[in-house]
């Protein structure tokens, strides 16, 4: 006979387990890593909630944690931080960075395996070698970053939002345009002199680190993975002025607002006149120190228009990505919008090698 004691620690085996799995259901811990063979055997992973979060930690192959001002901490959290406070303030961001990565869903799992074979086959024809093997995958809850995807640690990072709609049934264009971008901003770091070749073709061209001054500095919002180096641009105002400008993404607000809990609430990208002397790029200020955002009339090689809608107003890096979607979606039947010259001219650098 089985001593009672020996049963009842059997039981509370069982009644562990069982909370473990009802815990991961009702947090959404669908499956873990998955992995698919899709043409030319490309190796497809869907990394599981742990092994994600190491992704969104590694800091080797684009310097994210080490670059986050106080406010960007502070507005994807939704919490006042202390600047005096950096390395206790980092610790919580990392611990909720790890937090939001998730396991995937079968719907989801489908719904990104699709849109893959759909990306792997638009760009045969135009950027073959984008497609990395292995092609890696992280889902996020999407708090981290205001709901965006980005790419990170060598994989494309993926919002539950960016994925809702194809794995609910609808409409997978959106979903293989996000993956087109990331997918590209990983190529992109692997190979830094095409990359180049293709900024130049926007009229981007890279310069020594530049001083953005204080104001900028401090509310400067810092996107994963993006690159570190420095771009700028011709511009022209209204009256014919020439001048180089950098575009800058940065916080509307100087600190944390009680209330204002979104990311993209405090976002705002803008372009700002930059100078040089002596080999040293500097953001020009006004007399107070705070630097102003232009609105130029045109902008670019082909003097383009600018305004609220302009593609210019994102960073290269995001930019060059966008354009890269708009034109491998183009075989897919989806309008490009944009500026066709400007997504002309990406394209006849892809298709010069």
């Amino acid at each position: 006979m089985v001593p009672v004691r020996c049963w009842r620690g059997v039981g509370l085996l069982l009644w562990v387990l069982l909370a473990s799995l009802a815990a991961a259901r009702s947090a959404g811990l669908a499956r873990a890593e998955s992995t698919y063979t899709l043409a030319d055997g490309v190796e497809l992973r869907l990394l599981d909630a742990q092994q994600g979060a190491k992704v969104l930690l590694d800091d080797r192959d684009a310097p994210f944690f080490a670059r986050l001002t106080t406010i960007d901490m502070a507005a994807r959290m939704g919490r006042a931080l202390s600047p005096a406070k950096r390395g206790a303030n980092l610790q919580q961001f990392r611990r909720f960075v790890a937090a939001s990565a998730r396991n995937w869903s079968p719907a989801e799992e489908q719904a990104v395996v699709q849109a893959a074979r759909v990306v792997q086959f638009l760009c045969a024809d135009v950027l073959p070698s984008m497609v990395p093997n292995p092609w890696r995958f992280v889902k996020t809850d999407g708090r981290e970053e205001g709901g965006a995807s980005y790419a990170r640690g060598g994989c494309v990072v993926l919002s539950e939002e960016a994925i809702r709609e194809a794995a609910g049934g609808g409409s997978n264009a959106s979903l293989v345009s996000t993956i087109v971008e990331q997918t590209f901003q990983l190529y992109s770091r692997q190979h830094p002199e095409r990359a180049e070749t293709l900024y130049g073709a926007i009229g981007f061209h890279k310069v020594p680190k530049l001083r953005l001054g204080a104001f900028l500095e401090a509310r400067r919002l810092t996107t994963p993975g993006a690159t570190t180096d420095a771009y700028v641009i011709e511009a022209s105002t209204s009256r014919g002025r020439r001048m180089l400008v950098t575009p800058v993404s940065y916080a509307r607000f100087g600190s944390y607002v009680p209330g204002v809990t979104s990311l993209q609430a405090y976002l705002v990208r803008g372009l700002f006149e930059v100078t040089e002397r002596d080999g040293v790029w500097t953001v020009k200020a006004a007399q107070n120190r705070v630097p102003h955002q232009v609105s130029p009339a045109t902008i670019g090689p082909a003097r383009e228009p600018y305004d609220a809608s302009s593609v210019y107003r994102l960073n290269p890096g995001e930019m060059l990505a966008r354009l890269l979607a708009m034109i491998v979606t183009r075989g897919a039947g989806v309008a490009p919008g944009g500026s066709t010259d400007v997504v002309d001219r990406v394209a006849n650098a892809l298709a010069a090698k």
